[in-house]
């Protein structure tokens, strides 16, 4: 049975947060619903790319060298995104 919602990049998005999130991709004027929907989509990219960040982290303690490289990749990814200009 269908849950409503659709994976985007590993994020349970609405469809109306989707299309939203496509819209904006492609600089499409947006309504004030595509921005609400628009909102709600990027607090949850911020909560998913937290959750993986602490994962990467954790893993890269309890493995030691060994995973350190393999997750300083999507580490060092994570901080630039998040970098204040």
């Amino acid at each position: 049975m269908p849950t409503g919602y659709v994976e985007y990049d590993g994020v349970k998005l609405t469809r109306r947060e989707l299309r939203a999130v496509k819209k904006y991709d492609k600089g499409e004027n947006l309504d004030h619903f595509d921005k609400q929907a628009l909102e709600r989509a990027e607090k949850k990219f911020l909560k998913h790319d937290e959750k993986l960040f602490e994962q990467c982290t954790k893993a890269s303690e309890i493995m030691g060298d060994k995973s350190e490289k393999k997750f300083n990749i999507q580490i060092k990814a994570l901080e630039k995104k998040y970098e204040k200009k």
